[in-house]
């Protein structure tokens, strides 16, 4: 799914270069459909910021909890939905209750909906400790939302860093803060990251591409193994 792991296989010798072919995955953007205009902020209401991830370690939650916690106190017109259901749900929403950050944090749990409330979102995060190709930026990023993710693998791989979105470091709520207040006081950046992350998805992440390379991949193998098969018996193969 992402060049990295790609990278690993051939040097842990779980495969040769060149029988290891990277195709990597998307999204349908028939589903994910660019919003005509951002949310105009019009100084009153609270910005969503969208975390599409189920309660889970690897998702690393707590990463973002502390940086809200951290952040209200320099910004509190803003609410964080969680999407998704994990087995941290009760620890993390006693979490947020002992930090008394209820009126910050909203948890949706488990949704089929998550497109028509992405609509309703103005930034995207996602503090991950590892991805294959994260669905959770490119989603969002789909639909023109400025993202921020932490800068491991999988997440590096669809963001990049200043371009079509921010990246911060694993574990660092400081560095999670600056980049959420940055997007949260400044319409102009949102707008313009939100515009290039619809771009990259366009560019290489739209899933009829990985599709494409998929089917290739699987027709490429057929005919050698076909092929094979043929000398086997003495029969010459002709593809068509």
């Amino acid at each position: 799914q992402n060049p990295a792991e790609m990278d690993y296989a051939v040097r842990a010798r779980l495969t040769g270069s060149a029988q290891a072919v990277y195709i990597g995955t998307g999204v349908d953007l028939s589903d994910f459909r660019c919003r005509e205009r951002l949310q105009a902020d019009d100084g009153k209401r609270r910005l969503v910021i969208a975390n599409v991830a189920r309660p889970d370690p690897i998702k690393n939650h707590k990463m973002l909890l502390e940086a809200v916690d951290r952040l209200r106190s320099r910004f509190n017109r803003f609410e964080l939905w969680i999407l998704g259901e994990g087995i941290l749900d009760e620890e993390l929403k006693q979490w947020v209750a002992t930090r008394g950050l209820e009126p910050w944090v909203r948890f949706w749990g488990y949704r089929d909906d998550v497109p028509r409330l992405l609509e309703q979102s103005d930034i995207a995060v996602l503090t991950s400790i590892k991805e294959g190709i994260p669905r959770g930026v490119m989603e969002p990023m789909a639909m023109g939302i400025p993202v921020v993710g932490t800068r491991v693998k999988g997440t590096r791989d669809v963001i990049e860093d200043g371009k079509s979105g921010i990246l911060v470091e694993l574990n660092d709520a400081e560095g999670l803060e600056e980049g959420l207040y940055s997007l949260l006081t400044n319409e102009s950046l949102r707008r313009d990251l939100g515009i290039a992350g619809r771009k990259r998805i366009e560019e290489e992440f739209d899933d009829r591409n990985a599709i494409g390379k998929l089917i290739a991949t699987y027709e490429t193998a057929s005919a050698a193994i076909a092929a094979q098969q043929a000398r086997r018996v003495g029969l010459r193969f002709v593809p068509v």
